[in-house]
């Protein structure tokens, strides 16, 4: 059986493996604290205000613009009307800041541990999309690098890429995310939170391993509100290119399935018996290790997935709105509203997802950190 190995919360940009592979970007880092263990007690200085000049062009600043989701939003800026000269992507790949340059886009290098750099890439920017980091367990210093620089820079509106159910959520994942949300409120920065839930790239990129081994996992009957990456990119761009969203904080996610109901289409569609075996979070995480996951990095993933059965991974019809038409459906299923058509089958589902080759593809089992 194939463990259904996914960490995709938020905007981040971390791995997925059908057989993984470790990491060194993460893997020293597992230690994750307590949520709200490094959150300042004293409180973050007000955020200075700057006048934007009349006639002055709008800059958006988009950082992990050299990830996945980064370059998605970029994408949908443009295609929103935005000029490229009024967008900053921010990322720490020369080669593919070098792509962007070639559109016309600004480009700055820049680094979540480097104070230094954000400030410089923040400078002038009205509107600041900031895709969360990918090294689970550094976060905290990371976004409060960020934060820090988008507050002394004056960025008149942070809309940053959470994770679903960010303040109630149990599992390990959320606390990174719930603190980085009260950096942003403690900031006195005008914010928006994009909530996001699982990437449906990750499941529909996995078909030939289910095919062969069958789904496992630790997610009971629990329903995730997956939706693709294009989409949660398209959300960001309405967001940052329409008003009436400050202070505001946005569920997202696709219609919800269980990983059962996810095997049975499987089998619908290809013909193939597939099942889904659920198994306890501590039988899952040796089922991970033994596919080649760092110890405590298939654990998150394990807590990750308890957090799925508690329905900590399934939202409402927020996507749609901002949207303004049916979320990309899973493989087979119709979308929440009437008259949705049924989305393409699982193989050209997988093609139109994502427009580059998949993180879980055979070749490439690592997705590049968001930025």
């Amino acid at each position: 059986m194939i463990a259904s190995a996914y960490l995709f919360d938020g905007g981040t940009e971390s791995a997925l493996w059908a057989v993984p592979t470790p990491s060194p970007s993460i893997s020293p880092a597992f230690s994750v604290p307590e949520p709200g263990s490094d959150v300042p007690s004293s409180g973050l200085p007000q955020r200075k205000l700057t006048v934007q000049p009349q006639g002055a062009r709008m800059s958006i600043v988009v950082t992990g613009a050299t990830g996945q989701l980064g370059r998605l939003i970029v994408a949908a800026l443009r295609e929103r009307g935005v000029p490229a000269g009024d967008i900053v992507a921010v990322g720490r790949n020369t080669d593919r800041l070098a792509e962007l340059a070639g559109q016309g886009v600004v480009t700055r290098r820049a680094d979540y541990d480097d104070p230094d750099s954000l400030r410089a890439a923040f400078a002038d920017a009205d509107k600041l999309m900031f895709v969360s980091g990918s090294e689970v367990g550094r976060r905290r210093p990371q976004h409060r690098n960020v934060v820090t620089a988008a507050r002394e820079a004056g960025v008149g509106l942070v809309v940053y890429t959470s994770i679903a159910h960010a303040d109630t959520a149990g599992m390990r994942l959320a606390g990174e995310h719930r603190d980085t949300e009260g950096y942003v409120r403690e900031a006195g920065l005008p914010y928006v939170f994009l909530r996001n839930s699982w990437y449906l790239e990750n499941y529909i990129d996995q078909l030939d391993a289910y095919r062969k081994q069958g789904v496992a996992g630790a997610a009971g009957d629990g329903r995730v509100s997956a939706a693709t990456r294009a989409d949660y990119a398209e959300a960001a761009a309405v967001v940052l290119t329409s008003d009436g969203h400050e202070n505001r904080v946005y569920e997202l996610g696709g219609a919800p399935f269980t990983l059962t109901e996810l095997a049975a289409e499987v089998t619908r569609q290809t013909g193939e018996k597939v099942g889904y075996t659920d198994l306890p979070a501590d039988r899952y995480t040796e089922v991970l290790i033994a596919a080649g996951l760092p110890e405590g990095y298939a654990a998150v993933l394990a807590d990750s997935d308890l957090g799925l059965a508690r329905g900590e991974l399934e939202v409402g019809d927020d996507l749609a709105t901002l949207l303004g038409r049916t979320p990309t459906p899973a493989p087979g299923r119709p979308g929440r509203r009437s008259g949705a058509r049924r989305s393409p089958g699982l193989r050209r589902a997988r093609r139109a997802a994502s427009p580059g080759r998949p993180p879980g593809s055979a070749r490439s089992r690592r997705s590049p950190p968001s930025g």
